[in-house]
C-alpha cells in the first residue's frame, strides 16, 4: 500500500513518526505509517511494531466524519485510525479514554496534532 496524499503534520506527530522510525528500523515515515496501518489490520509486522489500541467501529466512523468536516477533509480513514490507535505512552489509560470519550472529544484531541 502506498500513501498517495501529502498531509501537514504537527511537530509532535513528526517527532512521534521519527521515534517510531528509529524503533522499527523503517526506511521512511511512509513506511512507519504503513506499518501502523498494517498492524491495525492484524497483519504480522516484520519490523516488530508495537501493539495498538482499539476503538469501537461506530465511534470511529463518527470520529472520521467529524474530523473530515471540522479539521482536514483530506485525511484518510486509515490515517485517522492509525493516529488514534497508535502505541501511545499512556498505556491502559489511553484505551480507557478511547472507550469512554465521545467522538467529538477524540476529534478535538486529534486536531491538536494539526497546525
Amino acid at each position: 500500500m502506498k500513501l498517495s496524499r501529502t498531509y501537514r503534520l504537527s511537530e509532535a506527530t513528526l517527532a512521534m513518526i521519527d521515534e517510531l522510525q528509529q524503533m522499527t528500523g523503517a526506511a521512511s515515515a511512509t513506511e512507519v505509517l504503513e506499518l501502523a496501518v498494517a498492524r491495525w489490520h492484524g497483519a504480522e509486522s516484520q519490523k516488530g511494531a508495537p501493539e495498538m489500541y482499539t476503538i469501537d467501529a461506530e465511534k470511529l466512523e463518527d470520529v472520521i466524519h467529524l474530523f473530515n468536516d471540522q479539521v482536514d477533509d483530506n485525511a484518510t480513514d486509515d490515517l485517522i485510525e492509525a493516529e488514534i490507535t497508535a502505541d501511545w505512552h499512556e498505556g491502559a489509560e489511553h484505551q480507557a479514554w478511547l472507550d469512554s470519550a465521545s467522538a467529538q472529544e477524540i476529534v478535538d484531541w486529534l486536531a491538536t496534532f494539526y497546525d
